[in-house]
């Protein structure tokens, strides 16, 4: 009986001295991270049978066990890996967002400012300080633009590094899960199954950690490894083996990293970013794909729609040279870049419409080797038609199944934003037509192109006045002379000009004179103390062949009818215009305006006030309505009318009354198309809706900001509650598996006590024994 008395006081002291150890490795890993709670776990030895019954043979510790809570565990990695998503996203797009909405560095004071140049030219068409005024707004405007593409392109590079940096710490936790996996096999396997505590909180750890870079999913196998899933399923560990990741250049897209599983022989597999999700990477990754791509594309979207308004609108103009304006800005290209390793040549892809812009990249992919295609929106794998989303795509001839390319309308037009005019004179602020009601006076210049110039006429003497308004007096340009011919002088006038030198030559009769842009040409007749000038007038610029300068007169229309200044919106058929005249003149008899004069190949349209247009044959007469409007313009290869240029015709005109259609010959002071220029900043011209432009650039802009301003107000809040989530999570599981110093320390005493009595009974049964051996001596 002592001895077994002595071997349960034995089993009793191993067990206290367990608890000892077991509660000071507690104590001693309070502080360590991921560590859980550990109890040792006892149950009694077999009892032994004797006639009197079972005698208790002690007790025994079965195992060392971890207070984890899988339940509660899940609920942590949920919760942190989506805080780690949104606190990741929150703190790059605030980036943008301070500098969008940053009322110094944004785009709009610069848009104000620029149309602020054009309005200051539309006011002073003839100023050269306002001209250099607009195009300094504009060379403003776009270093603006190229700012905040360089600002955008930082937020990106830093957003590229940090998913290099993440995707290889992803892949370096995955070596150490796979190298913990190995060892708690190793331990568990070795140890009668028995629990690796310590390896399996360090195994929690690291998943924990790689739960905050990305989410994570786990799978316990039967020996003791955990398989770990990354996203939607991506295996990461199973066993002891490790996927290798690593972030490489995209084929798309050289400029964006993609995560790759690395294979066996070498080879690299991109993950789709759709299935990578949660945690670093997934917020870095949604801030690129999301925020940062729209926010790029829609402020290129910006950038192309001024510039290919602006120009289209500025070469409808005319500068102070008398020429159509040129472009502005730079003509935008659209970005193509190979969707995959393709054969095909790259496809030519060209604006349509910019209204039908909408800021997304799209996917091209052949379909068969005679060019093709299918056309899909990047951001949701929609499919649509190039027309429709404003685009051109001419593929090559030869083609191969299934090679794609991505088109990017808009991604680099901010950064690549430029100002190509620089000469003040070259700003096309008039319009190059002119619309007059009758003749001018008793007596008229008109030059046929709109590169020369005839000045107004200078009265000197009424003598032949009639002579000279009845003959309208023609001086044409002979390019092969060099000489302007004359017809239709007057009877017995006679002509001075200035020669290259400056020097008076003439009055002398005359078919034809040299030509010296700037010269002044004088006409005389003879009278009875010598030689008396009637008239004169300068010429300049630099006529071709067969131009014509005309000196004539006529009556003032005698009705109250007037004509507005001609609008144009198409350049066709605009050098015919200018270089002759075209009338309309009004028949009272049969109230009609008939059309003279209109170049080959042009018809009229006319519109009454309130009610239809309507397309007339060239030449014929038009119904007479005040307040009607007119168009010239031409049929295009599907017969619809295709309008060039517009006016409106109002009031009572009388018989014989004419209005004149030409060349803007004196548009130094003209500013009609800066006016028009002005227009466009308060024009919707962007983002069709059921066919019609609904944003002006203005509301475009505003609408990224907003976009932005609710995006990271969204991901703000989202942050906060998550926060308060993983609080919520991580204390429930604390609870459960944390260590508590007041327990543990109350623990050591229960121990001690029971490391005593267990001391006490082993004492008792050393005297009893001792007591039995007593009685033999």
């Amino acid at each position: 009986m002592g001895s077994s008395l002595f071997s349960i006081g034995l089993t009793g002291l191993n067990a206290a001295q367990a608890g000892l150890i077991t509660t000071s490795h507690n104590i001693s890993n309070a502080g360590t991270a991921g560590y859980s709670r550990q109890n040792t776990v006892q149950s009694t030895n077999p009892a032994m049978f004797t006639g009197a019954g079972f005698f208790g043979e002690g007790t025994r510790v079965d195992t060392v066990k971890r207070a984890y809570n899988a339940f509660l565990n899940n609920q942590v990695l949920s919760a942190d890996t989506k805080y780690n998503e949104y606190n990741t996203y929150s703190t790059e797009i605030a980036q943008i967002d301070n500098m969008l909405a940053d009322a110094t560095v944004g785009l709009s004071p610069a848009l104000e400012s620029f149309f602020g140049g054009v309005q200051e030219v539309a006011a002073n068409p003839s100023s050269i300080p306002a001209r250099q005024s607009m195009i300094s707004t504009a060379e403003s405007l776009v270093s603006r633009f190229r700012n905040l593409s360089d600002r955008l392109d930082d937020v990106r590079g830093g957003l590229e590094s940090q998913i290099g940096e993440t995707v290889g710490a992803i892949s370096t936790y995955a070596k150490n899960i796979a190298e913990v996996n190995n060892k708690i096999m190793i331990a568990q396997q070795a140890g009668s199954a028995q629990p690796a505590n310590d390896l399996l909180d360090t195994r929690d750890q690291l998943i924990q950690e790689l739960n905050q870079l990305v989410r994570v999913s786990t799978n316990i196998d039967s020996d003791g490894a955990m398989s770990i899933f990354i996203g939607t399923g991506q295996p990461l560990v199973v066993g002891s083996i490790a996927t290798t990741l690593k972030a490489l250049p995209a084929i798309s897209d050289p400029s964006r990293l993609d995560a790759n599983i690395l294979t066996q022989n070498g080879g690299a597999i991109a993950i789709p970013e759709s299935l990578l999700g949660g945690g670093k990477l997934g917020g870095l990754l949604a801030m690129r794909s999301g925020a940062l791509d729209s926010a790029q594309n829609q402020l290129g979207l910006i950038a192309v729609g001024i510039g290919t308004a602006f120009n289209a609108q500025h070469a409808l103009g005319q500068d102070l040279n008398g020429k159509l304006g040129g472009d502005f800005f730079n003509q935008a290209e659209v970005s193509v870049t190979r969707y995959s390793n393709a054969s095909t040549a790259f496809p030519a892809v060209d604006f349509t419409d910019v209204s039908k812009l909408s800021g997304d990249d799209y996917k091209l992919t052949f379909t068969d080797t005679v060019g093709s295609y299918t056309l899909k929106r990047v951001s949701d794998g929609a499919a649509v038609s190039a027309a429709d989303v404003g685009l051109s795509i001419t593929p090559n001839a030869i083609s191969m199944v299934g090679d794609s390319f991505l088109i990017q309308p808009t991604r680099y037009a901010a950064g690549n934003f430029a100002v190509t005019l620089t000469d003040t004179r070259m700003v096309a602020a008039a319009a190059p037509l002119s619309a007059r009601s009758g003749s001018t006076g008793l007596l008229s210049t008109a030059a046929s192109n709109g590169a020369t110039t005839i000045s107004a006429p200078t009265v000197s003497s009424n003598d032949k006045l009639a002579s000279l308004n009845a003959a309208k007096s023609v001086f044409t340009y002979n390019a092969g002379t060099g000489n302007l011919d004359l017809s239709g002088l007057p009877s017995g006038m006679s002509v001075s000009y200035t020669d290259a030198s400056g020097t008076v030559v003439g009055p002398a009769a005359a078919a034809s004179i040299p030509y010296t842009s700037g010269m002044t040409v004088a006409l005389w007749h003879a009278g009875a103390s010598g030689n008396v000038q009637d008239v004169s007038f300068s010429i300049s610029g630099a006529p071709a062949n067969g131009n014509t300068f005309m000196l004539g007169g006529g009556t003032s229309n005698l009705g109250t009818a007037s004509i507005s200044a001609p609008v144009v919106t198409n350049t066709q058929n605009l050098a015919s215009l200018q270089a002759g005249l075209t009338t309309l003149n009004y028949n009272s008899a049969a109230n009609t305006l008939s059309v003279n004069n209109l170049p080959a190949g042009m018809s009229v349209a006319y519109t009454p006030l309130n009610g239809a247009q309507q397309v007339s044959a060239a030449g014929a007469s038009v119904p007479y309505s005040s307040g009607m409007s007119i168009a010239f313009g031409h049929t295009d290869a599907s017969g619809a009318f295709v309008q060039e240029v517009s006016f409106a015709v109002s009031g009572a005109p009388q018989n014989a009354d004419q209005f004149v259609i030409g060349a803007n010959t004196s548009g130094v002071s003209d500013s009609r198309n800066a006016v028009l220029l002005g227009n466009l900043q308060t024009t919707k011209m962007l983002l069709s809706a059921n066919g019609q432009p609904s944003a002006t650039y203005q509301s475009v802009y505003s609408q990224l900001v907003s976009s932005v301003g609710n995006k990271a107000r969204e991901v703000n809040v989202n942050r906060d509650a998550q926060e308060s989530l993983v609080e919520q999570a991580t204390a429930a599981q604390k609870s459960a598996a944390g260590v508590n110093l007041d327990e543990e320390a109350a623990n050591l005493i229960r121990y001690q006590q029971a490391y005593q009595a267990a001391g006490k009974v082993m004492s008792i049964a050393s005297k009893l024994f001792d007591q039995v051996l007593s009685l033999g001596a």
